[in-house]
């Protein structure tokens, strides 16, 4: 992995310029990359030292202890509007592609099946930027930022076949409506994967019944794969 300081060479010699030079030339408006930065933050909250997804084109983002996460990313604000003018959050693409365990798209094996598609993950983690103006939505502000993570077997069996998924029905489907933090992100991962092995299952109707209390008091069961509210929040 690079650290900025390689030089670029001419016969040998130094050109007086870098691979940082580079990534400041091309890279700095890292508000025109919302994607690969909500990749990025998810990757930081886990710990990850190094991409898993370095070409872009992998079925899948991050590796984290044994489970395959997708992450898809969107916002409000858009840097190429006027300072104030915003667009509601309307979908995130979840769309099959066909099975391949090893994520590279390009790799083809005689027991790949090309006329089934799947979700090749076992984690969505949906990232959104709150802001709705320049400054509200400045990237580096990890208090922008919310969180979502879904098991894509509930993203199967809640919308089959479908490509995108909305912003509503996203949070309709996560323990956490509002979002979780960027410092929450790992904690409630970890929590979530060990449940999973746990009940040795990627599915929440086969813990039917469990609890979760949320930070407000608010409490949900999990019902027939969904989350329902059994009590209100009792902080305000």
């Amino acid at each position: 992995m690079l650290d900025g300081t390689e030089q670029f060479l001419l016969n040998g010699k130094d050109s007086g310029f870098n691979v940082l030079d580079f990534w400041r030339f091309q890279f700095s408006n890292i508000a025109d990359m919302q994607g690969r930065v909500g990749e990025f933050l998810v990757a930081m909250a886990l710990r990850k030292e190094e991409s898993d997804n370095n070409n872009g084109w992998t079925l899948w983002d991050i590796n984290y202890n044994g489970k395959r996460v997708e992450v898809k990313t969107t916002s409000y604000y858009q840097p190429w509007r006027k300072d104030g003018e915003y667009s509601e959050v309307r979908t995130f693409g979840i769309q099959q592609t066909y099975p391949n365990e090893d994520g590279n798209p390009n790799t083809y094996s005689e027991n790949k099946d090309k006329s089934i598609k799947v979700r090749n993950n076992d984690l969505y983690v949906f990232v959104l930027n709150i802001g709705k103006n320049k400054k509200e939505a400045d990237p580096l502000k990890l208090e922008h930022w919310r969180f979502f993570v879904i098991p894509t077997s509930v993203i199967d069996n809640e919308c089959g076949s479908n490509k995108t998924i909305s912003l509503n029905k996203v949070k309709t489907l996560s323990d956490y409506p509002e979002g979780l933090m960027f410092d929450e992100l790992k904690d409630y991962v970890d929590r979530l994967i060990y449940k999973m092995e746990r009940m040795n299952t990627n599915r929440f109707t086969d813990i039917e019944g469990s609890v979760i209390t949320k930070k407000d008091g608010s409490q949900y069961e999990f019902r027939d794969g969904k989350m329902v509210k059994i009590r209100e929040a009792t902080k305000k």
